[in-house]
C-alpha cells in the first residue's frame, strides 16, 4: 500500500511505462543516455535528475538488476540530500525501496535502519501534531509489527500518542 501512495504521489509511474507496460533492455539503455543529456545539461547534482533516476531504478529492479537498481537509488538520495537536505521528504520512496530490497535479502537489521531513518527524516520534516507525521508513526508500528518486533510497535505508539 506504501508503494502504491509514494508512486502515486509522485506521479512518474504512469510515465515509467510503455502503452502496453512492457520493458526491453532498450529502454534501461534510453533511460540511461536521457539521464546523461540532463546531466550534461545541468550538472552532475541537479534536481532535475531526481525523477529519470527513479524510473530507471524502478525499471532496473522490474529487470531484477537489484544491484544496479541500488546504485541508482542511492544516487537518486544523494541529489535529494544535497538540493533538499537530510530531511527532504523526497528521499521517503528511495528509503522504502532500500528497506523492501534489504528485506529481500534477508538483511534485517538493514531494513531496520531504513525504515527508522524514513521515520526519522518524517518526523523531523514536518511537526509533529501534523498528520504526516502522525502517519511516520503508525507507519513505523506497522513495520515493526509485520516484522514480529510487537515490542518496539507498542513503544513507537505510545511515543504517538
Amino acid at each position: 500500500m506504501v508503494r502504491i501512495i509514494i508512486f502515486m504521489t509522485l506521479g512518474w509511474l504512469a510515465q515509467a511505462g510503455s502503452a502496453d507496460d512492457q520493458f526491453d533492455l532498450e529502454t534501461i539503455s534510453e533511460l540511461k543516455a536521457g539521464i546523461k543529456l540532463v546531466e550534461d545539461a545541468n550538472g552532475t547534482f541537479s534536481e532535475t535528475l531526481f525523477a529519470p533516476l527513479m524510473k530507471l531504478a524502478l525499471t532496473q529492479l522490474e529487470f531484477g538488476l537489484e544491484s544496479e537498481a541500488l546504485d541508482t537509488l542511492y544516487r537518486a538520495q544523494n541529489i535529494t540530500h544535497r538540493n533538499g537536505g537530510v530531511y527532504s521528504t523526497q528521499q521517503l520512496p528511495i528509503i522504502d525501496l532500500l528497506s523492501d530490497l534489504s528485506l529481500k535479502d534477508k538483511e534485517f537489521a538493514a531494513a531496520n535502519r531504513q525504515k527508522r531513518f524514513g521515520f526519522f527524516v518524517a518526523t523531523h520534516a514536518y511537526d509533529l501534531e501534523s498528520t504526516e507525521a502522525q502517519a511516520a508513526y503508525a507507519n513505523l508500528a506497522e513495520w515493526y509489527m509485520q516484522t514480529g518486533q510487537p515490542r518496539r510497535a507498542r513503544g513507537i505508539i505510545e511515543d504517538a500518542i
